[in-house]
């Protein structure tokens, strides 16, 4: 099999600058930094200068970052190389990542080999590379952890383990890899893929090459045993793999260190949450897979922009413009599952430690970030703040954009915004954070509460969360100011419905039918109700539900503030003179209009022939709370006495107008009211009565608006 001469890439780079050309104090096949026999200066030694020690040197960037981080640098690699197709597969011992992207140039090596120093400009200073996420020194290094136990350290510097790196550009390349045996020699050509291995980071040996090691000794640091290694374990999942895909690309493999696939195993999760994400700022891979499971893109809704480096106070890269984007799903109770417990900030990937339980991700190419790359770098008017002062500088007129446009797709990014955690207390916990991003946030949703027929509105207190199910104009009955929340299924809803009524977002309040009640203009409820006794008898039978659905708490409360308001509503609806009129409870108590007890409905007619006005409606202490509060306001019921009392005076003018047996059914009835009895009813003048004990069955057709309470 033919391969690349990494001994000419070495002297290549050495000779890239003029002083180095023809240097017999430059070494470019040896390791280190510079030999103290020799006087000469190593290969590392000339990527990174003079450095007392080459761990220490590398520990910064290796010590703090994660195992799973190193993932996104694969995949980071793959995106910059416009691969359409990545795959991962590991086990025990070994780890293999590979991409279909356009094979390495000397450049790309380069740019592996010198992953903390990236060159954003060319020599006429223009920006290069702005599309590639590598120009920010997003680390190929860290995947060098994968091969210690904990960092790495002692595996790179003493053991000399790395990662085995193919890139190939034609489909024979990877025909003569799956093909290879351990008996095959390696020619040297310019036309053939690169395989090496990464010693210390950023030394690129062939297999079976002699170079100078760490102390200047020969030695063979990429012996066959691992190359065959490496071939074995690619062909142990060349199957898994679609070959019509794969003309061309990268393909990195390594020894995994002591315990790495555990914990491997233990990210996974959070891995693949967190390139589902990452995929949205990725714009050319299509396909994932991990472990031979496709990974899909989380189907995010991108509002995006690019911004001027110059509105960015200290932006890391000052040469190519800042990209931001705000992702969300439109199904915010899908949000809530699947983005709500993950990292929401992204430069590319997910930082790992900041989650906030938002709703939606937040991505900039311009985020400082710490050296574990899991977190945003603490920042008080600096880079980080500015860019979300600049992000909300612009995503705020984007969104009323679309708040005119498309008002159903705005309340799904509102649905997304309040749902979403605040991101800090009051107490000053990272305040930066809470000032720059989480206000501006805060100010939307107050000034841009979606309420019903797609209105809007800035003014909270007029804004109530409808609690009942019947629909009034509210125009009608006085409440025109009052606008009802979008949303008011308070089963579906519930969460959005418990964070709408938080104090520190917007502190809406849940209006019931007691509230409709409570706060209604007197005189045009009372219109609103005639009109509908008399045109929508559904409704007002629903009308009458909801009052019968209160409960004695509501109407007692306040010294009996809601009933008060209900007593002052024509609920009541009486005939005279062959009309029929509408009536509160108030005026039927002082107008003596009187209301039966269900029980006594079937006495309607009886005292209507003796001269009282009566009520269709009739009261029941055991339907509801309602009807027990008007049965103890009722004084003629409370005390059947003066029920008695009431009637006693008119029989003796109107009892001409009774029949006998309706006569019959007055005596029983009258009769076992408390303290009448028999020898009191001798005193009212009942002709043709006689007395006696049986029972008689009375009844009087109901009108369908016999309404009871």
């Amino acid at each position: 099999m033919k391969i690349k001469n990494m001994r000419d890439f070495r002297t290549w780079f050495k000779n890239l600058k003029p002083y180095r050309e023809n240097n017999q104090f430059i070494d470019e096949h040896f390791l280190g930094v510079f030999d103290e026999n020799t006087k000469k200066t190593g290969f590392f030694g000339i990527y990174h200068g003079e450095k007392e020690n080459i761990a220490n040197f590398l520990m910064d960037g290796l010590k703090n970052a994660q195992d799973g981080q190193a993932i996104y640098e694969f995949i980071q690699n793959a995106a910059d190389c416009n691969s359409t197709y990545f795959a991962i597969f590991y086990n025990e011992n070994y780890f293999l990542a590979l991409n279909n992207g356009l094979p390495f140039s000397q450049k790309d090596i380069n740019s592996i080999l010198n992953a903390n120093q990236s060159s954003k400009t060319d020599n006429t200073g223009q920006a290069v590379d702005c599309g590639k996420i590598g120009r920010f020194g997003i680390g190929f290094k860290l995947v060098h952890r994968l091969v210690g136990e904990n960092d790495g350290m002692t595996e790179l510097t003493k053991d000399y383990k790395g990662p085995i790196v193919f890139s190939w550009s034609a489909k024979n390349h990877i025909e003569d890899l799956q093909k290879f045996q351990p008996e095959n020699s390696l020619e040297y050509s310019e036309n053939a893929p690169y395989l090496f291995k990464i010693l210390i980071t950023n030394f690129p040996a062939m297999p079976n090459e002699s170079v100078k090691n760490i102390d200047y000794q020969d030695q063979i640091l990429f012996e066959n045993k691992e190359l065959n290694e490496f071939v074995n374990y690619f062909q142990s999942i060349q199957n898994q793999l679609d070959f019509q895909l794969l003309n061309q690309g990268s393909m990195f493999f390594l020894k995994l260190g002591k315990n790495k696939k555990n914990l491997l195993d233990e990210q996974y999760q959070s891995l693949i949450s967190g390139v589902r994400g990452g995929l949205n700022n990725l714009k050319t891979l299509q396909t994932v897979n991990i472990q031979n499971t496709k990974i899909d893109k989380l189907p995010l809704n991108l509002i995006e922009f690019n911004i001027d480096n110059k509105e960015i106070i200290k932006p890391e890269d000052e040469f190519c413009p800042i990209k931001m984007s705000f992702g969300y799903l439109s199904d915010y109770k899908k949000g809530i599952d699947e983005l709500r417990a993950s990292p929401n900030f992204y430069k590319y990937f997910p930082m790992g430690k900041e989650n906030h339980g938002l709703n939606f991700t937040f991505h900039s190419t311009a985020f400082r970030i710490k050296t574990d790359r899991t977190q945003l770098e603490e920042d008080t008017n600096s880079t980080n703040t500015s860019i979300f002062q600049v992000f909300w500088k612009y995503f705020e007129p984007k969104l009323q954009e679309i708040r005119q446009t498309n008002p159903q797709e705005f309340k799904n990014i509102y649905a997304n915004l309040l749902v979403s955690k605040p991101l800090l207390d009051e107490n000053g916990n990272k305040k930066w954070f809470y000032d720059s991003f989480y206000l501006p946030l805060l100010n939307i949703l107050k000034n841009n509460i979606p309420t019903k027929n797609n209105q809007f509105s800035d003014n909270a207190q007029n804004v109530k969360i409808k609690n009942f199910n019947i629909d009034i104009d509210l125009n009608e009955i006085g409440l025109g100011y009052i606008q009802w929340f979008e949303w008011d299924n308070h089963k579906e809803d519930k969460e959005l419905l418990i964070q709408v009524r938080e104090k520190e977002k917007i502190g809406l309040k849940i209006w019931d039918f007691s509230d409709l009640i409570l706060n209604c203009n007197i005189v045009k409820m009372n219109d609103f109700l005639l009109k509908t006794y008399n045109n929508n008898i559904d409704l007002y039978s629903k009308i009458i539900t909801e009052l019968n659905e209160l409960t004695e708490y509501q109407l007692t409360a306040n010294n009996y503030q809601l009933f008060n308001q209900f007593a002052q509503l024509n609920f009541f609806h009486y005939f005279q003179d062959d009309s029929k009129y509408a009536s509160s409870f108030s005026h039927c108590i002082q107008k003596n209009i009187i209301i039966l007890e269900s029980n006594y409905s079937n006495f309607s007619d009886i005292l209507s022939k003796l001269g009282f006005l009566v009520s269709t409606q009739n009261i029941d202490a055991n339907l509801s709370a309602i009807g027990k509060i008007l049965t103890e306001k009722t004084p003629y019921i409370k005390d059947k006495l003066k029920f008695y009392e009431m009637i006693e005076s008119k029989i003796k003018i109107y009892s001409n107008k009774l029949t006998n047996e309706e006569k019959k059914y007055l005596f029983e009835t009258l009769k076992n009211i408390r303290g009448v009895g028999i020898e009191t009813l001798k005193n009212i003048t009942l002709p043709y009565y006689f007395l006696g004990f049986f029972k008689f069955f009375f009844e009087i057709k109901k009108e369908k608006t016999n309404f009871e309470f």
